[in-house]
């Protein structure tokens, strides 16, 4: 179908595009990869399994479950090589697709999309769904230094950060000044429940619109979050289908310039550039 067909008939569309693939090998490997060796290899049913052909393996009967597994990684190897961005597991962002507003100190917004490979019907499918991802630019200490106080900066999820680095979940139960001057946050760890007071410059509000609305109200900002996610989710749109249509199509014609085909292996992997009708 092609021309203005596609748009006469949007509203019977899908977001399901569909994936091609040129068949290759898997080898069952004795234990797991080596660290050069993971980008190749995908576990499944208790077993490492490569595309790479290697002597002394012999290849196995590739099943539709294992398929999907290996399509999906190495989708996500190809975004990530193709400079783009993972929130998560399934939501993916590009830096260059920050979307323009004038609190970027606070906060950024990006135009993206989550994705899952799905089966339908013994074929496999990229199901993709245009995303907003919003991004905190601002610890709750640079809050502090921006005029918020303590009292208000309290009773919200963040994300914080020990001395080994890495994010971990919590809630904010309070923020408040030490005897000696350091600003602290009193957290609750959401994967033990435990408490802890975290230095203020370690922790980063949770990035949700209403949040980012409620700071910038504090500081007298005179922005809408709503309303901007309201209009780039198409939400007040009268045409919200054929919008959102126009948009997953883009996003389909980055992917095929950018990351499709994917090959690996003696596999690959071709993306389809319109979408699965939906019969009804």
């Amino acid at each position: 179908m092609q021309g203005p067909d596609i748009f006469r008939m949007y509203d019977r569309f899908g977001n399901l595009f569909g994936l091609t693939v040129q068949q290759g090998m898997l080898y069952q490997l004795d234990g797991p990869p080596s660290p050069h060796e993971k980008a190749k290899t995908i576990y499944y049913d208790g077993k490492y399994f490569t595309h790479e052909s290697k002597e002394g393996l012999q290849p196995i009967e590739v099943t539709l479950p294992m398929l999907m597994r290996l399509v999906t990684k190495q989708f996500v190897l190809g975004l990530k090589e193709a400079g783009y961005c993972l929130k998560g597991r399934y939501i993916v962002y590009r830096e260059q697709d920050e979307l323009d507003q004038p609190c970027k100190d606070i906060f950024c917004i990006y135009d993206g999309f989550e994705f899952r490979v799905v089966n339908l019907t013994n074929g496999i499918l990229l199901c993709v769904d245009p995303h907003l991802i919003f991004r905190s630019n601002c610890t709750i200490g640079q809050l502090l230094e921006k005029g918020m106080s303590p009292a208000d900066l309290s009773d919200f999820s963040v994300n914080y950060r020990r001395e080994e680095r890495y994010r971990i979940d919590g809630y904010l139960i309070e923020t408040r000044i030490s005897d000696s001057g350091q600003a602290l946050c009193k957290v609750k760890n959401y994967r033990d429940f435990k408490q802890e007071d975290v230095p203020a410059e370690n922790v980063l509000p949770e990035p949700k619109p209403e949040l980012i609305q409620r700071v910038l109200e504090h500081l007298s900002r005179r922005f809408n979050v709503i309303a901007l996610q309201r209009k780039q989710s198409f939400l007040d749109s009268f045409t919200a289908s054929r919008d959102r249509l126009m948009r997953t199509l883009a996003i389909i014609t980055e992917l095929r310039r950018n990351v499709f085909p994917l090959r690996f292996g003696k596999f690959k992997v071709s993306l389809d550039s319109e979408p699965v009708v939906i019969r009804v």
